[in-house]
């Protein structure tokens, strides 16, 4: 049996954020990953878990780059 990958955690989240030059709280973060300034805060915060579909777009932007 295959063991889940970790979630990312909010210090992860964070230094994926910094690495691609982004902020929790600009709007082009909330574009790239499709959800609100609020909800980029909370997980920051650690007020809410990184929903996998983000994670794994902050994976792929770290990998490949960022495209506008």
């Amino acid at each position: 049996m295959t063991k889940k990958p970790k979630p990312m955690s909010e210090k992860q989240f964070k230094a994926a954020l910094k690495r691609l030059g982004l902020t929790v709280a600009s709007q082009q973060t909330s574009r790239l990953l499709g959800v609100g300034i609020r909800h980029n805060m909370r997980i920051a915060k650690g007020e809410k878990p990184v929903p996998r579909p983000i994670e794994l777009l902050l994976k792929m932007y770290l990998q490949h780059g960022v495209g506008e």
